[in-house]
């Protein structure tokens, strides 16, 4: 509710009580206004732990690929090296 605000004589005047009433539903606004506030703070970062956690979950993932791969080169590597050790693998230019 807007208060009653007057001129009289070049000030502005209201009731003492339509006063009362209006800085009361400032403050009433001004909680409200924090809460919400708090309330999305905290889902955005309960969002933002999630979206780190998913994040981490992947790069862990991802190295875990990368040294599953690694691995298979190196054994793909160590067995050639066995083959040409052992003249399994014929030189077809010679």
């Amino acid at each position: 509710m807007i208060p009653n605000i007057n001129m009289h004589n070049g000030k502005f005047h209201m009731e003492k009580e339509e006063l009362i009433f209006f800085l009361y539903s400032l403050i009433d606004f001004n909680i409200r206004n924090r809460r919400e506030t708090e309330v999305e703070t905290e889902r955005i970062r309960t969002s933002q732990t999630a979206a780190e956690r998913a994040l981490e979950a992947r790069e862990k993932s991802h190295r875990a690929r990368v040294k599953g791969l690694e691995d298979q080169v190196n054994f793909i590597f160590f067995q050639f090296n066995i083959l040409i050790k052992f003249n399994f693998i014929v030189d077809h230019n010679t």
